[in-house]
């Protein structure tokens, strides 16, 4: 269900963008366009934050949770439909801005909830990648087969419904914010590194991107090496649950090193291909793993604010960059503000990659809670069985992985799941840290 879940966030995220561009036409000049597109990247940047700032007012959220999303997804309904039949460009900047912050709100949702116990799920990166590697998939068959804007009106409206039926159904949010799934929790230190070598990565991005257009037509973002865009989600997904923190970051370097020097070499219009290959692989890679890494730190860290920051940081970064006009700075001086930003991203990444090895060989002290008779009374109090009562006793008292915990119980993995998500629904948690202070508290 996660994956459905975030497969539909991402696709309402990459269709939006696709129906904007196809909505507004080419009636405009091109310079009312780069401004139309910095609006939508800006505003989608506030949208995104809408929903983790809600969050903050526990009450608000239980009580007018669902109107504010119904609100917002009629809006976005109501936007969309009117931007391609206006002309007038006050207009279209209102709908375009509208229409991406309603559509962050829903997709900076979507974030808060899966980085809530990622660490525990073993197949979170396949999520998240082949999730993206959908959306992808699906927005470049739809530009290509269905160019109308009616269609994605309504591609993206189920999406959207969708979003707000699991949202109210699963009681996403609910809580004051997500909790970690790990009983080791890692300082708030962690996110500055993350979150500035995540902004190093989008600026490499973003320089690519502009050598880019200086040899190729708007076009061309379109053709089909743009569906290595969905290869490199879905790479750097599966070596996330291979080997979590050693591997992929290996592959995002390597991949920064090619963004870095592409440009730099491959200038020949004859490299067409190639450079587009190189481009969209890239661009894979960086989200996925940029939003892995944050959903990861949101959930270690317990602050819920981080996990949609890579979206955030790329619409925001994106947005003031063609308002700035990266291309006007010379091409001496980008390659050397480039290099800055290539070596702080691995420092950044090195730094991060300590942190969260030095908190793998913490060791917790269980004294406090392998007390069999007060788990036998916590257990008694909420009517849990026996079997339950097992899985509690692994959850309070092991830091392993469910599947490992599984293994130990000699039960199937959905089984043990199951017994799992029984006991957040007695106890009243949602998360294994949630799980652990309800009992340490009482």
């Amino acid at each position: 269900m996660k994956l459905a879940f975030y497969s539909a966030a991402a696709l309402l995220y990459t269709v939006t963008a696709a129906m904007l561009n196809l909505s507004i036409g080419s009636g405009f000049a091109p310079d009312t366009h780069l401004r139309i597109y910095a609006l939508q990247c800006l505003c989608t940047a506030l949208g995104l934050s809408v929903y983790p700032a809600l969050i903050s007012f526990k009450a608000i959220l239980r009580r007018h949770r669902l109107v504010i999303l119904c609100i917002s997804f009629l809006t976005y309904v109501s936007l969309s439909v009117l931007i391609g039949h206006v002309t007038d460009i006050t207009v279209v900047y209102i709908c375009a801005a509208g229409i991406s912050v309603c559509m962050g709100i829903a997709v900076g949702m979507s974030y808060v909830y899966l980085a809530a116990g990622m660490s525990s799920d073993p197949h979170i990166g396949l999520t998240v990648g082949l999730g993206g590697a959908i959306a992808i998939v699906a927005q470049y068959i739809l530009q290509l087969f269905l160019a109308l804007g009616g269609w994605l009106i309504i591609f993206t409206s189920v999406a959207y419904i969708y979003l707000i039926y699991y949202t109210c159904r699963e009681n996403v949010g609910s809580e004051s914010q997500p909790t970690g799934s790990s009983a080791i929790r890692v300082s708030k230190g962690l996110i500055i590194p993350v979150l500035v070598s995540t902004c190093c990565f989008i600026i490499l991005a973003e320089y690519f991107n502009e050598q880019l257009t200086i040899l190729f037509s708007a076009e061309d973002y379109f053709s089909s090496p743009r569906l290595l865009y969905a290869v490199g989600c879905l790479l750097i997904g599966i070596l996330w649950d291979i080997r979590r923190i050693n591997i992929s970051p290996i592959v995002m370097i390597a991949m920064a090193v090619v963004a870095f020097l592409q440009p730099l070499f491959l200038t020949d219009p004859r490299f067409y291909l190639l450079d587009m290959c190189l481009f969209y692989l890239y661009l894979g890679v960086c989200v996925s793993y940029n939003t892995l890494c944050l959903m990861k730190v949101s959930d270690d860290t317990g602050a819920y604010y981080v996990s949609p920051l890579y979206r955030t940081c790329d619409n925001l970064l994106t947005g003031l960059f063609v308002l700035l006009g990266i291309g006007r700075i010379s091409f001496v001086a980008i390659t050397v503000i480039d290099s800055i930003v290539l070596i702080t991203a691995i420092v950044c990444m090195w730094i991060s990659g300590e942190l969260w090895i030095s908190r793998s060989h913490m060791e917790v002290d269980h004294s406090e809670v392998l007390d069999s008779d007060r788990i036998e009374t916590f257990a008694s109090r909420y009517g849990l069985t026996g079997r339950e009562t097992e899985v509690l006793t692994l959850l309070l008292t092991k830091d392993d992985k469910g599947d490992v915990m599984a293994r130990e119980l000699g039960v199937s993995r959905r089984g043990f799941v199951s017994f799992t998500t029984s006991i957040y629904h007695k106890t009243d948690t949602s998360s294994r840290v949630g799980l652990m202070q309800k009992y340490m508290s009482e």
